[in-house]
């Protein structure tokens, strides 16, 4: 079962998505997580401590739009973890990666496919460990296992 969640985007933006997603024969929630999951390539570089969430900003007549979006128990994880992790909110990311990314998903290779979007889970695992270390509670959370599960999972 899915998770209804809204996004909120400058019109501009939202109409880049809606008609990447047409173009492509896919959804508007599936293009906007490929678009994320590229963003999570960069998660060295996105990776933020010790502030608040930043929302994108407001500008002046700016027309903006809340849409709908539905995605998978796994994919909303995604999303949130990006956002805890990122400190920004996850429209203000997904309006990032379209402004950074969208070209690069909607290239078309040589068999007139669009690696950048796909049916294939970006990361096909997930797992969450809670542990307590003397007084310290201690949270892992990994997007993908390793080949060798043993070297993260507690025996």
């Amino acid at each position: 079962m899915g998770i209804d969640t809204t996004i909120h985007l400058g019109e501009d933006a939202a109409k880049k998505l809606d008609k990447s997603a047409k173009k492509a024969g896919v959804s508007r929630s599936e293009m906007a997580m490929a678009l994320l999951q590229r963003l999570m390539r960069e998660h060295g570089k996105m990776a933020k401590n010790w502030r608040a969430v930043r929302y994108q900003k407001k500008a002046a007549g700016k027309s903006w739009r809340r849409l709908h979006v539905r995605y998978g128990k796994k994919d909303y994880e995604f999303c949130i973890d990006m956002r805890n992790f990122f400190k920004s909110s996850v429209s203000g990311l997904l309006a990032f990666a379209i402004s950074e990314y969208l070209e690069e998903i909607m290239l078309i290779d040589s068999k007139g496919r669009r690696p950048g979007i796909t049916d294939n889970y970006f990361f096909h695992a997930y797992a969450i460990i809670c542990e307590e270390v003397e007084n310290a509670v201690c949270w892992r959370i990994y997007w993908n296992i390793p080949p060798i599960p043993s070297k993260i999972f507690p025996e």
